[in-house]
């Protein structure tokens, strides 16, 4: 019996886990869209800015980076010559919440980027 309800109990947080990520990668989504963003950075074509993919695969395991950049503490990793197109939307970024930035680079990195 101690079994099952350890793990359902584990189950239950892996679920809650697994929906509190959706939760973030929804939120990073809806601002991105709500911003702006994508009428530079579409999922795999290469516009004014990188494509989705292209940011998912260059920022993946450097998340701190990505939210430094947007937050104007850090460097563009991709296209670093073309960064002064992006600077009106830093601007718009100062505006977010550390959450909301952090949330809009989960989207980023994410695999589910559509």
């Amino acid at each position: 019996m101690k079994k099952i309800i350890l793990s359902l109990f584990v189950s239950m947080l892996f679920l809650a886990d697994a929906t509190a990520k959706d939760a973030i990668l929804n939120k990073g989504k809806s601002i991105f869209e709500a911003k702006g963003c994508a009428v530079c950075h579409k999922s795999d074509v290469e516009l004014i800015g990188p494509s989705l993919k292209n940011i998912a695969k260059v920022y993946t395991g450097k998340e701190k980076e990505l939210v430094s950049y947007l937050k104007s503490q850090g460097k563009p990793i991709i296209y670093p010559k073309r960064a002064a197109v992006m600077n009106p939307q830093l601007v718009k970024m100062k505006a977010l919440l550390g959450d909301d930035i952090r949330a809009i680079a989960a989207y980023l990195v994410s695999s589910n980027v559509k």
